[in-house]
């Protein structure tokens, strides 16, 4: 297993064009995500209400997610993301455009947003797939780090810099500013020369690819593996993330320490991907995603209970750095496994999943929090997901060498490679 810095894939210029802008176009998201957190806060006073618009983003990725994964499938991935990209810049600014207008409601808010989200959730299949096949997937590993890290840079950078901009010019021009980061990623990719297209295969109808995709995943033991870990990761541990604005907003805070809270969990995030290759080469993969686990639980249940914010500020952190590190060692070693040419529809599956489940999650945790509190409703979902996914470990602990003992990827019965000492 390798131990070697993500960092040295920026090597190639492809790869650092499409990651760097990537960061930026993050940056603009974790803008625009923290000032409307804050302002529905401020709004409404609500977690659910607080949820739901974050939760927005992620809703249409069950349908947004397969479309994208067959037309990565099918067409040149490139063209296709540059596609969706405009596609989100356009949703992005209508949405700016209506908050300077005075649009507040809830629901009219959540609804450009899920606009924002359909346009993302069909390129993102086809953006994910493009990244890795730049880096091969013997660098898997690698890029899943760089992406948690470019997502988690947004997070420390965007709230920060969303807080300032807001003061200066308002919630709508942040809005505005990130609909700019979209056009520029496209740009950037657009740049990138060289086609994405997987080799030609018999075209059948749209609901056959859809099962057949679903089918051959669902057959593939690493792709079954990690769906299962990081469904429950998301059902059960995640919804925190959408709930931050309304837990400043209980520790006396506003759109500032909603900012400072989002960094620092960001701030651990980005360690926690750009460490977690040696915590793996030195453990495994398996000691490694259960010891961010246990951590994490209890991280989960301290931030709950605090009233104090230095200790909230800390706890998330920790939170972050165990997060990242759970969707690293899972994902790369999916996508270390994934067939080629099933990459766009593996991706999309993982995709929707993941964004539908944290939508429940953060509908479900924001609503059930207004009636128990905060602190009861991390504590219970961090204690279930903890029971579920060291349970099955107990039981049985074999399952567990997919992530250590690569899949080769070949037609038939999946076969397991020994890992590397």
């Amino acid at each position: 297993m390798s131990s070697q810095s993500p960092f040295r894939l920026l090597r190639e210029r492809d790869i650092a064009l499409f990651w760097g802008t990537g960061v930026v176009s993050d940056v603009g998201t974790w803008m625009q995500a923290v000032v409307i957190g804050a302002l529905v806060a401020r709004v409404t006073g609500r977690a659910s209400s607080t949820g739901l618009v974050m939760a927005s983003a992620f809703l249409p990725q069950m349908i947004g997610a397969p479309i994208g994964g067959i037309l990565a499938d099918r067409y040149d991935r490139r063209r296709v993301y540059v596609s969706a990209l405009l596609a989100q810049a356009t949703a992005t600014l209508g949405l700016g455009i209506a908050i300077a207008a005075g649009v507040r409601a809830t629901a009219a808010l959540s609804a450009m947003i899920m606009l924002q989200g359909l346009a993302g959730s069909i390129g993102q299949p086809s953006g994910v797939s493009v990244l890795y096949e730049l880096a091969g997937p013997q660098h898997a590993a690698g890029i899943a780090a760089l992406g948690a890290t470019s997502w988690n840079s947004g997070r420390i950078l965007g709230p920060t810099l969303g807080a300032l901009l807001e003061l200066w010019l308002g919630t709508a021009a942040v809005v505005i500013v990130n609909g700019v980061t979209f056009v520029a990623l496209a740009v950037a990719i657009a740049s990138i020369r060289r086609s994405f297209t997987v080799p030609a295969r018999p075209r059948a109808s749209v609901l056959s690819e859809l099962v057949g995709g679903g089918r051959e995943f669902w057959e593939h033991h690493t792709a079954r593996f990690v769906f299962i870990r990081l469904a429950l990761f998301q059902a059960f541990f995640i919804g925190f993330v959408g709930l931050i604005a309304i837990r400043a907003h209980q520790l006396g805070g506003d759109t500032s320490l909603n900012g400072w809270m989002s960094t620092f969990q960001g701030l651990g995030a980005v360690i926690g991907a750009t460490t977690v290759s040696i915590w793996v080469g030195r453990f495994g993969r398996v000691r490694t995603y259960l010891t961010s686990v246990c951590i994490g639980t209890a991280a989960l249940i301290a931030y709950g209970y605090t009233n104090v914010i230095p200790a909230a500020i800390v706890t998330l952190a920790v939170l972050g750095a165990c997060t990242s590190t759970v969707f690293v060692t899972l994902n790369g070693a999916l996508q270390r496994d994934m067939p080629n040419h099933q990459r766009g529809r593996f991706n999309a599956i993982i995709q929707a999943s993941n964004g539908s489940l944290f939508t429940v999650a953060a509908l479900s945790q924001g609503r059930l929090a207004d009636h128990i509190g905060l602190a009861r409703v991390f504590a219970l979902a961090a204690l279930i997901h903890f029971a579920l996914v060291m349970g099955p470990y107990l039981l049985h602990p074999l399952r567990f060498r997919v992530l250590d003992h690569p899949v080769v990827p070949i037609e038939g019965p999946a076969v397991h490679l020994p890992s590397r000492p």
